[in-house]
């Protein structure tokens, strides 16, 4: 038993060459727990932090490490999906860590708008959606980070997210958000 966080703080130290604050290292500490077989103990996680406070930097290690070292670890390729409440703001965690995995990790990238995605040399790929109650629909999952699910609907986390992870082996759904309002009933939910 353990996490993967460790290997996470890593990551993002070496590549992204920032170091986690304690807040996300405790947050990926524990969505990122597994048992003996290395399967993770959590399949869903919420974190709830204010605005400007780091959160992308976390989505950065997290995608990034699990696109690079979790094929490693299970010994096939992954398939992840990030999403946010609006396109361009989905996109904006694309902008900042593709280029990452295209220079040191020789990714091909696929750069238009609503179609951005990352293919890995080992196969694994990372696409990029607006959170729209099809989001998910035709696609199977290994970790989904869903960023500001405030603004989410439940449709598209019930009916679009969750069930593009059951035919996979010890997924993950990591949801992340700023404050909601009382219409956040997913975000409520949730939390």
């Amino acid at each position: 038993m353990g996490s993967f966080a460790p290997q996470v703080r890593e990551w993002a130290s070496e590549h992204l060459n920032v170091e986690l604050m304690d807040w996300q290292y405790t947050a990926l500490d524990g969505q990122l727990l597994y048992d003996e077989n290395f399967e993770l103990v959590n399949r869903v996680s919420l974190v709830s932090t204010a605005r400007q406070c780091g959160k992308t930097t976390a989505l950065m290690a997290l995608v990034g490490w699990w696109l690079t070292e979790m094929p490693k670890i299970r010994g096939k390729k992954q398939t992840v999906l990030t999403t946010a409440n609006r396109l361009d703001l989905a996109i904006t965690l694309f902008d900042e860590i593709a280029p990452v995995l295209e220079a040191r990790f020789g990714a091909s990238c696929v750069k238009a708008y609503g179609r951005n995605s990352v293919t890995m040399p080992d196969g694994s790929k990372w696409t990029v959606r607006a959170a729209k109650p099809s989001v998910g629909h035709g696609t199977s999952n290994d970790l989904i980070v869903a960023d500001e699910i405030w603004d989410m609907s439940q449709l598209a986390i019930d009916g679009g997210l969750i069930p593009s992870m059951r035919a996979r082996k010890s997924p993950l759904l990591s949801c992340w958000s700023t404050a909601g309002t009382e219409a956040s009933t997913a975000f409520l939910r949730w939390r």
